[in-house]
């Protein structure tokens, strides 16, 4: 991992360790939390002496703006970060088992770090995704969830950095970072 992909996953972890008891009815009824997520992790950014910006737009080859979630400026370098969370249709007992699209989550990352691939600006990108809920135990375990589907295996091409956060039960969420991505 480089110094800020590590930074990411640290406070994304904290962020959802330190908030479990809240998350949990998100978790167990497999519901999204990304708006939560981008306000605790820009806030968690701010504590450790970054100013985070949120909702600014990147320029695409395109000429297409898009908006990332959550952009720091480190002197010389702009990092412009995505962030997902994913909810998956994997059985578990402390969930409820409601069907969720998993591939369509996939296909959504993968937009997000194609978008990123065609920055314009000497900035770089980051997707920061967080899939849940999960009962994997190591990277490879979740690897090999995620490589069931055709989209996923695509996905896990971009080799992501994978770290967990856990919630009660055994229950987790895989943190998945991609990048970055350099433009121009």
């Amino acid at each position: 991992m480089n110094e800020i992909t590590t930074i990411l996953t640290e406070a994304a972890t904290e962020c959802l360790e330190g908030n479990r008891d809240k998350l949990w009815l998100a978790v167990k009824w497999r519901a999204k939390f990304e708006g939560w997520l981008k306000i605790e992790l820009a806030e968690a950014l701010r504590q450790r002496s970054f100013e985070p910006r949120l909702e600014i737009p990147y320029w695409q080859k395109e000429r297409n703006s898009k908006k990332a979630d959550i952009s720091l400026v480190i002197p010389g370098r702009t990092f412009h970060l995505l962030l997902k969370t994913a909810n998956t249709n994997w059985r578990m007992k402390q969930v409820e088992n409601i069907g969720r699209p998993i591939t369509l989550n996939y296909e959504a990352i993968l937009d997000d770090i194609n978008s990123l691939k065609t920055l314009l600006t000497d900035s770089q990108g980051i997707v920061l995704a967080v899939l849940f809920p999960t009962n994997a135990t190591t990277g490879e375990d979740l690897q090999t969830k995620i490589e069931r589907s055709a989209m996923g295996a695509k996905l896990l091409k971009e080799k992501p950095q994978i770290n967990f956060a856990d919630f009660r039960h055994g229950v987790r969420a895989g943190i998945l970072v991609f990048g970055p991505y350099h433009g121009r």
